[in-house]
Order: C-alpha cells, then sequence, then structure tokens
C-alpha cells in the first residue's frame, strides 16, 4: 500500500485489511503522534513501513519566496505594507530549521533578508553561514516575518506566542496540519496589517475560517509538488 501524507489509516482499517504487508507513506516521519498512520497497530501486525526523506525540499522554498514577494510587492490581491517593500533588510524568523526550513532560510537570505531561527537543537553549521539562533520568545518579538516548519500538528503558537509576535506582521505556515491555537490565531488575523501565507498542506478539517480568511494568502497547490 502506498499511503499519501494527507490520508489516515486507523487500527480499524488495517484490521480490515489483513493482507498488508507493507505500506510505503509519501511524507517523513517525524514520531509516532504526528503519523497520520497508526504505527503501534502496524508493528503488532508485522507490516513493514517506509518513509521519504527530504523530497519536495526546492519546490517549498520557491513557493515560500513566490507567495512571500507577491504580499510584499502587492503584485497580487494583498499587500503587506502601504508602500510596496523589497526582502532586503526585513527580520524573518524560521521556527524549525529541518531541511525545508534551511533552504527557505538560505534562499531569503541570499535576497538580503536578515534570519533568525530557532529549534530544537542547535545547527552550528547554519550559524556559520550567517543564520541567527534566537530562543522562540525572544524571536517572535525580534521578527517582522515568520515562517513555520514544525513537524505534523505541533502548536508552539498559542495566546502567549501571538502577544510576543505582536501586529502588522506576516506568518507563513510550512507545517503540515495547524502549528496554532484556532481561537489565537483568527483575533490575531482579524488585526488590520497582519497577513498569513500558507498552501494545501496546512488545509485541515477544523481550520477553514483560518485559510478563507481575506487576509490570508492561500493555495490549493502545495508549494513542495512539481515536475522534479
Amino acid at each position: 500500500m502506498l499511503l499519501k501524507y494527507n490520508a489516515k489509516i486507523t487500527k480499524s482499517v488495517l484490521n480490515a485489511c489483513p493482507n498488508i504487508k507493507y505500506i510505503g507513506m509519501g511524507c517523513s516521519y517525524y514520531g509516532d503522534a504526528y503519523s497520520n498512520l497508526d504505527m503501534a497497530a502496524a508493528r503488532d501486525k508485522g507490516i513493514v513501513v517506509s518513509y521519504l526523506k527530504d523530497y519536495g525540499d526546492e519546490g517549498v522554498a520557491d513557493g515560500v519566496l513566490s507567495q512571500l514577494i507577491s504580499l510584499l510587492h502587492g503584485f497580487g490581491k494583498l499587500q503587506w505594507r502601504e508602500m510596496p517593500h523589497e526582502l532586503t533588510g526585513l527580520k524573518i524568523g524560521i521556527v524549525g530549521l529541518g531541511m525545508t526550513g534551511l533552504m527557505t532560510a538560505r534562499a531569503l537570505k541570499f535576497m538580503g533578508a536578515d534570519i533568525y531561527y530557532f529549534s530544537r537543537t542547535r545547527k552550528k553549521s547554519a550559524e556559520d553561514e550567517g543564520i541567527k539562533y534566537m530562543p522562540l520568545d525572544e524571536l517572535l518579538r525580534h521578527v517582522d516575518i515568520l515562517s513555520s516548519h514544525v513537524n505534523r500538528d505541533v502548536i508552539f503558537m498559542n495566546k502567549e506566542q501571538f502577544d510576543a509576535f505582536g501586529n502588522g506582521k506576516v506568518i507563513i505556515g510550512i507545517s503540515l496540519g495547524r502549528f496554532y491555537d484556532l481561537d489565537s490565531m483568527k483575533k490575531w488575523l482579524d488585526t488590520p496589517g497582519n497577513y498569513h501565507i500558507c498552501d494545501l498542506a496546512a488545509k485541515t478539517g477544523d481550520n477553514d475560517k483560518i485559510i478563507n480568511h481575506p487576509r490570508t494568502m492561500y493555495t490549493d497547490k502545495l508549494f513542495g509538488y512539481s515536475e522534479q
């Protein structure tokens, strides 16, 4: 069986399909808690499970730059500030410096942005490239734009974090599912001057009021999906 990143296989499904011997996951593995497959049930049944690694990452960086530049300059329906704005000199925070986070950070830095990051572990090689580490609360207070690259459904933006982040800013959601408390995100988006960028990976059953918000730049395509 081959399984898409947004499909869910529960124990009851596995019980109903006793002949399954292998499941290939069209996504990265971050641990049982974040998997859309019941990993414990699969192990109990002796099913072999494998995951893709480092796929579609270049396209994610492409998508972030494309949508962010459009918002900054007003090339589409939305424009961040009254006057068009370059990436040059903008303070951008990356939360989660895995492969997509690192590629995005490098691309934005190349375009002249000032890049900061927070991750569960320090990345010395990235810091050697001029990507600066900050604790999360400090980073939120410091940056103009925040880009989330955390594991599936890891919630790190609650009311306290939105208060620290403040207004007149931009949030980019690259994570699968939600990384924010719904009510806090809705309240933040309702404040004029705040904008949100996301793709199809951010769509879940409970966040329609976020992706359909008039200040959300949502595309029903995946940034990481391309011919390559």
